[in-house]
């Protein structure tokens, strides 16, 4: 039962940890969409921008001709002409402004998309690191309690009268390969433990 609990608060840890890190690897890809869709919106409203000026523009022309007209100036020559061309001209260099600025507006939100979307990589990445993190670590815990458990329980016994053999002790040659031995006092009749 006591290495029960600290495997399951481990275990826990380690599934609330991947369970963060896929929440905002969603949240990430979802804001990701959201500046996918903005930046198509943007440049359909540049668009409709567009096609707004070109009526104005048109409506404009049409009631200069009229005004013209009516006024008795020969319309098609002259100075009348040259003020509907430079009507029409303006109108050209508002339409490619306000194209400049939707496509502008439309490449920031997609950078903007492609931010979000190497954040949702990176949170699914930083989750498995950090569970793989936390899995290892929490190993290591718990061996150590492990050990330092069973060195007070010998040390407990020594102490207590329960048993005048050292714990064994292993050697090994450090070589590939190599061998293992264990020694305890019962290894060396010569040698007694005090």
């Amino acid at each position: 039962m006591g290495s029960i609990l600290p495997a399951a608060a481990l275990a826990m840890q380690t599934v609330g940890g991947l369970t963060q890190s896929i929440g905002a690897s969603r949240s990430e890809s979802a804001a990701a969409a959201v500046d996918a869709e903005n930046a198509r919106l943007s440049l359909l409203a540049g668009e409709q921008d567009v096609g707004a000026i070109r009526r104005a523009e048109r409506r404009a022309a049409g009631d200069a001709l009229t005004e013209m007209a009516g006024s008795g100036i020969a319309v098609g020559t002259g100075s009348a002409a040259d003020v509907i061309a430079a009507s029409a001209k303006q109108a050209e260099l508002d339409i490619a402004a306000r194209r400049t600025q939707a496509m502008g507006e439309q490449r920031n939100y997609l950078m903007s998309a492609d931010q979000h979307r190497v954040a949702a990589r990176n949170a699914i990445i930083s989750g498995a690191f950090n569970a793989i993190s936390t899995v290892l670590s929490g190993a290591n815990d718990m061996r150590n309690r492990n050990l330092l458990q069973t060195q007070l329980a010998t040390e407990r016994r020594v102490q207590l009268g329960g048993s005048t053999v050292a714990p064994p002790r292993t050697t090994s040659s450090g070589f590939a390969g190599g061998y293992s031995r264990q020694y305890d006092a019962n290894s060396f009749p010569g040698l007694r433990s005090y």
